[in-house]
């Protein structure tokens, strides 16, 4: 985004002090580029403050029952008729841990992804992504859900437009993108 749009300004917000130190070492050259503590729950900016809202690989450390509050404080501080540009892993079924259909599928995305990672010779990222399997099926601060039931939420918040991008190699991670009605 910095390279599409050098004049724009940016906000980073994550509730980890080892984060926002490595964002704001990583972007200390870029002086349109503001880090600050907060969360998906808690933006600390003023209502309609963005455009383009992005979260790349977080929203699901949030749990399911406040996913409704977080797409209403995303909603608040995007403008009217802003985007919401969202990439996270997601499973094919709906539901708990407890139903052993959505087990088997969340394991066998997390499988294929590892083992693509082998193949291309990422070993840490391979063993990492094992490493997940067991906080994601304990609810243990990973929290994936389906696409639709991610839709729903956004949609009950004020989004509509929705499109959604499959990233390769496997089918973990997708992108939402759409946009809070108001244009």
């Amino acid at each position: 985004l910095l390279e599409e749009f050098p004049s724009a300004g940016f906000s980073g917000v994550d509730p980890s002090t080892g984060m926002r130190e490595v964002c704001a070492e990583r972007f200390v050259d870029y002086p349109n580029v503001e880090i600050k503590e907060g969360d998906a729950q808690a933006i600390p900016y003023p209502d309609s403050s963005f455009d383009l809202i992005v979260s790349s690989l977080a929203l699901h450390h949030v749990p399911p029952e406040r996913k409704p509050d977080m797409a209403r404080e995303i909603a608040r501080v995007l403008e009217p008729g802003g985007r919401f540009i969202h990439a996270d892993p997601f499973c094919g079924v709906p539901g708990d841990f407890a139903d052993p259909e959505k087990v088997r599928d969340v394991v066998e995305r997390l499988v294929a992804k590892a083992l693509y990672s082998l193949d291309h010779g990422a070993w840490e990222m391979m063993l990492g992504e094992l490493q997940s399997i067991p906080f994601l099926l304990r609810g243990d601060g990973e929290y994936i859900i389906t696409v639709e039931e991610w839709e729903a939420v956004l949609r009950e918040a004020g989004f509509d437009g929705f499109e959604v991008q499959a990233l390769p190699p496997v089918d973990l991670v997708k992108v939402i993108s759409c946009r809070l009605n108001g244009t």
